[in-house]
């Protein structure tokens, strides 16, 4: 197994043996989450390890992880007890030595599925918080409850960010391990601010908490502080709010605004190539992909100072940081951009420089060092 130089996390010592790993995530939309599964999935087969994966059918899993990993599609995730039944069965048949678990649905069932199972056949358990539960969903408060409560039958427990960790206070063995993209060998062209439109880019799911909303009023602002240059807004990304942001657009006369929907995930370092600036206005975040996607790709980024952005952003250095839910903050951030286009260099050139420190192998091999804590602790009782 190739080894892993240098610390990796605050976890602990690797471990040299081959492990059977089972990946678990029971969202029903493909997102971060699910991107980190992926990169984790493929770097952990990599380094030798017999890696499957259950995750929820349709999501596209098939065409992103690689021959050597081994997927469990299941349906009905609706339906809480098939999620139960299917998690115990596979665990009793492939007989894993770990259980990650990703994010709250699939963490709060499949703690208590492996719960039952205490003894000698119980794996040990790994959860990846990738944000915390949003402010949108109706039961919040329970769920937040359910959650923090389950956390104790974790043998490690890892946050994306400093941000998310600190909702978990001392609970359990809990370690910061933040998401990994690989970086092109040199820095790709930037646009710039040629002759042509300037094109804005928003990328996510959207929801609530990612603030498209904001986006398109920020835009709307800046389009008229630029009237002697044509301004667009690329808006990439489905969800429950593209009607109404669909609407919001249309009403306000936002001609320059193009909805393009769903963003394959090959496709994503492409469109970022093309961008002036991409923006990020979330209300909440855990360690965003697309922050690092843009870094990567050398896109200057505008970003909302909420959740983990902040730990990778720099503001004046990195990109530009403003306060979420402040539309005007946004548009100026867009203006300062456009009228002083070194700053926009230096700061790309800086993000794509930083870019190293967050790769996929160093992210893969901070979780196996987290998977010896947890099977020492599952070992020798926990302390």
């Amino acid at each position: 197994m190739p080894r892993c130089e240098g610390p990796q996390s605050e976890a602990g010592p690797v471990g040299t043996e081959p492990l059977r790993i089972l990946l678990v995530v029971a969202n029903r939309s493909f997102g971060g989450a699910e991107r980190h599964v992926v990169d984790l999935a493929n770097g952990l087969a990599a380094r030798g390890h017999q890696v499957g994966c259950l995750v929820p059918a349709g999501l596209g899993f098939k065409g992103l992880v690689g021959s050597r990993v081994e997927l469990y599609e299941i349906e009905g995730l609706r339906r809480p007890h098939r999620f139960v039944l299917t998690l115990a069965g596979l665990v009793r048949r492939t007989k894993p030595n770990i259980v990650h678990l990703h994010s709250p649905r699939a963490s709060v069932g499949g703690r208590l599925t492996l719960r039952v199972l205490e003894g000698a056949r119980r794996p040990a358990v790994v959860s990846t918080a990738h944000g915390w539960v949003p402010r949108r969903l109706p039961l919040r408060r329970l769920i937040e409850a359910v959650y923090l409560w389950t956390t104790g039958l974790d043998d490690v427990t890892i946050a994306v960010s400093r941000d998310t960790a600190r909702h978990f206070g001392r609970r359990g063995s809990l370690v910061v391990i933040r998401n990994g993209i690989r970086r092109a060998p040199e820095l790709a062209p930037y646009p710039g601010l040629g002759t042509g439109p300037l094109r804005l880019g928003f990328i996510g799911r959207l929801t609530a908490e990612k603030g498209l909303p904001v986006a398109l009023e920020a835009y709307e602002k800046a389009a008229a502080r630029t009237r002697d240059r044509r301004l667009e807004l690329h808006v990439y990304g489905d969800g429950p709010l593209l009607p109404y942001a669909r609407r919001l657009a249309a009403s306000r006369g936002l001609g320059g605004v193009r909805f393009h929907g769903w963003l394959p995930l090959d496709d994503v370092p492409a469109v970022l190539a093309e961008l002036t600036a991409l923006l990020v206005t979330s209300r909440e975040e855990g360690f965003p992909y697309v922050v690092l996607e843009a870094m990567a790709a050398g896109c200057p980024l505008i970003c909302t100072a909420v959740g983990g952005v902040p730990e990778v952003i720099r503001n004046g250095e990195t990109g530009w940081l403003v306060e979420p839910d402040n539309p005007a903050a946004v548009a100026r951030a867009i203006t300062e951009l456009i009228e002083k286009p070194a700053e926009a260099v230096r700061r790309r050139t800086n993000a794509w420089n930083q870019i190293a420190e967050y790769s996929v192998d160093r992210m893969v091999c901070a979780v196996e060092a987290a998977y010896a804590v947890a099977l020492q602790r599952r070992r020798w009782g926990r302390s």
